[in-house]
Formats: C-alpha cells, sequence, structure tokens
C-alpha cells in the first residue's frame, strides 16, 4: 500500500489563513474546554508587549508610547500591553474615546489607572513623537469607525508618517476582505495579529495600511484549529520553499521526462500574460514548454514552438 504523501504546506497555525467567524469560533472552542477569558487576553497582551520591545524598543525608550483603548476584548489586550511596557520603563499614556468598555477591559484599565499611567483627558497631538498602539476595534470590525477617528488616524499618519502600529487588526480594516470600511483606516508600519493570520490582512487592498504583517504565536492547541474547514487556505511563507515536495527527476531521464507544458493563454491585442506565463514556466526547470494562443501570439518573443487557435 503506498503511503499517502504528507501535506504541503502543514495545516498548522502557521500557514492557516482564517476569517474573523472562524478565528471567533477557535476562541469559543478554547472558552468551552475551560481555559478562562482572562488567561488567553493575558497571554496575548504579554507576547504583543514582548515582540513590541523587541521590534520598537528603542523608539518606545526614546520616544514613549500612547495607546488607543477600545472598548472590547482588543482593548484589553492593549491595556496588558500598556502594563507590561509601564513596568518595563517605558512612558505610557493612555486614551480610550469611548464611554463603556466590556467588563475585563475596564478590570484592566483600572488596574493601569492605579499603576499610575495617565490617561489623556481628550484627543492626542496626531504630531506626537510617541509610537501609537493601535487597540481601538481589531477583529471582526463590520462599520466605520466614526468620522472624528479617521480624521484623527489620517492627521497622524500626514504629520508623524510611520508612527503607529496596529494589535490584531488596524482600525477601520475589514479582517475578511482587507478593504476599508470608512474613508481611512489606521495606517500601521507594523501590524502584529495575534493567534492565526486573518484572511483580510494577506489581501492587496490591506496591504498600505497593514505594514509588515507578523504573527504572534500562542501556542494554540490542536484541538482548537479543528474546529476550523477541513480545507482551510493557507499562506505560504519564503521558507516553505525547502520544504516543498519537488518531484525527483531520474538522472537518465529524457527531455521530455524532465517535466512537459502546455500554456493556454494570450490573445493578438493582451499578450503580456502569456508573455509572464511563459517566463514563468522557462525559469521553472519545465524542459518541454508549448504555447497555445491566439495566431501571432508571442511570434517575437517565443522561439519555442507554438499552436495557434
Amino acid at each position: 500500500m503506498t503511503p499517502s504523501p504528507t501535506p504541503w504546506p502543514a495545516r498548522d497555525a502557521e500557514h492557516l489563513l482564517v476569517s474573523g467567524a472562524e478565528m471567533a469560533a477557535v476562541e469559543t472552542r478554547l472558552f468551552e474546554s475551560g481555559l478562562p477569558v482572562e488567561a488567553l487576553m493575558e497571554k496575548a497582551g504579554l507576547a504583543l508587549s514582548q515582540r513590541l520591545l523587541e521590534a520598537h524598543g528603542p523608539r518606545l525608550r526614546a520616544c514613549g508610547a500612547l495607546v488607543l483603548v477600545g472598548p472590547g476584548h482588543n482593548g484589553g489586550d492593549g491595556l496588558v500591553v500598556a502594563r507590561e511596557l509601564h513596568l518595563a520603563g517605558i512612558a505610557v499614556q493612555l486614551w480610550c474615546p469611548f464611554e463603556r468598555c466590556k467588563p475585563l477591559t475596564a478590570t484592566h484599565r483600572r488596574h493601569a489607572h492605579w499603576l499610575g499611567i495617565p490617561t489623556l483627558a481628550g484627543p492626542p497631538d496626531p504630531a506626537a513623537a510617541s509610537l501609537w498602539i493601535d487597540a481601538l476595534l481589531g477583529l471582526n470590525q463590520s462599520r466605520p469607525p466614526g468620522a472624528e477617528l479617521e480624521t484623527l488616524l489620517e492627521h497622524r499618519q500626514q504629520q508623524a508618517p510611520g508612527g503607529l502600529v496596529a494589535l490584531d487588526v488596524p482600525t477601520g480594516l475589514c479582517s475578511d476582505t482587507g478593504r476599508c470600511l470608512g474613508a481611512v483606516a489606521a495606517k500601521a508600519i507594523h501590524t502584529c495579529t495575534v493567534g492565526l493570520i486573518k484572511q483580510g490582512l494577506a489581501q492587496d487592498a490591506a496591504l498600505a495600511w497593514v505594514g509588515r504583517l507578523e504573527r504572534i504565536d500562542l501556542g494554540l492547541a490542536r484541538q482548537a484549529l479543528d474546529a476550523l474547514p477541513a480545507s482551510p487556505p493557507l499562506l505560504l511563507a519564503a521558507a516553505d520553499l525547502s520544504t516543498a515536495p519537488w518531484p525527483r527527476i531520474e538522472t537518465a531521464a529524457s527531455k521530455y521526462g524532465r517535466g512537459r507544458l502546455l500554456l493556454l493563454a494570450g490573445s493578438a491585442r493582451f499578450q503580456g500574460a502569456a508573455h509572464l506565463a511563459v517566463a514563468g514556466a522557462s525559469a521553472s526547470g519545465c524542459a518541454s514548454v508549448r504555447l497555445a494562443g491566439a495566431a501571432g501570439v508571442g511570434g517575437s518573443w517565443w522561439p519555442g514552438r507554438r499552436m495557434w487557435w
């Protein structure tokens, strides 16, 4: 019996792309198993604060941090980050534009006040030198953040470009599609997404807002990942190329034993797609590449064999 091939890439936390609903299902499975919500928030906040210190330590020590605190658990994660940065000797300030917070977030906010972390009474100066840490809305945003927040975020990018990092998902960005929910979103230089990579963050529409995307590992149990679909989308990283299941070619194989490919591409008017496909196929190491396209396609740049329709 021939053993089944090992799946590639691995269906693990490093490669999974999830929707907001799927990430919520993973968390629900953890909570139903007995893991307290408080424990997961603490775990996420500690991992985020450690990574921010590693990636932005010199700036944080020189200029301090302003944590933008939202009403939900993204705001709670931000408050844990604020606490840890404060205890590490960073000058931290808080700003929360919402009157009410979820109970767990409110508890962390109360503790931050007890520690002496100052809270701004009004909107922050968008030109401030401090590093802004966006923990306003996070996962599963479904509507624009509002004109006041959008204006503040837009002015921040205009007056202090490169001065914001985002926790999980930049404010104003859909975690499923990567599109802005309003006119603008928070423009981050670094987005630290928690646990699993949200599929919207990997879309072209999100690139301008996300900056450098990095997954913050939470050591999610295999049982929690089983809540995801059997065949989820997977993200490839550069390191995966070294583990790819490349075909093994016999030393004495002939030309046609080293790969044959027929490309159906291009039109007489638009030849760019055919040109790119042929270039990619030729660079792949495939020994025999043939192009089937409209009459005249590739006539000036493809010396190989052609078929026309």
